[in-house]
């Protein structure tokens, strides 16, 4: 029976038309939807499972939204030097607006040597591609930890 470690959750908007901010183009700068850090203790056998969502709207012109998951990526707002652990491509359609939904799973993570006892993710978005993507909302980003 597994045993439940911690839950968090990194809410950025609850709504349509926010934080309503243009989508970064770069993948060294990518726009950061969320960032949680699960306190997993000394714990063996973690299975992370983790979940977004993202809200976005393409302009006059197709676009391409890459999306990432990093773990213990030592500034929680940049992805560098962070291992991912899940990548997404979605194609939008011109003058298209869609929710997307990100769900992943980590299986026995390290925890992260700059905060023991704890493994951290975040969430990215990058407009990889075509015409400018807003981030129209909502966004989260959540995870749990159990053990066993």
């Amino acid at each position: 029976m597994a045993t439940f470690l911690d839950y968090r959750a990194s809410i950025g908007s609850t709504t349509f038309g926010s934080p309503n901010s243009i989508m970064s183009t770069s993948a060294i700068n990518p726009s950061l939807i969320g960032s949680i850090g699960l306190i997993v203790g000394n714990a063996t056998g973690v299975r992370v499972q983790l979940q977004g969502l993202i809200g976005v709207t393409a302009g006059l012109t197709p676009a391409t939204v890459f999306i990432t998951i990093v773990r213990n990526n030592p500034d929680p707002a940049l992805p560098a030097g962070g291992t991912p652990i899940f990548s997404a491509v979605h194609v939008l359609d011109s003058n298209t607006t869609k929710t997307i939904a990100i769900n992943a799973a980590d299986l026995n993570p390290p925890t992260n040597l700059l905060t023991p006892g704890q493994i951290n993710y975040s969430l990215f978005v990058q407009n990889s591609a075509g015409g400018a993507v807003v981030r129209s909302g909502p966004e989260n980003f959540e995870g749990m930890a159990v053990a066993g």
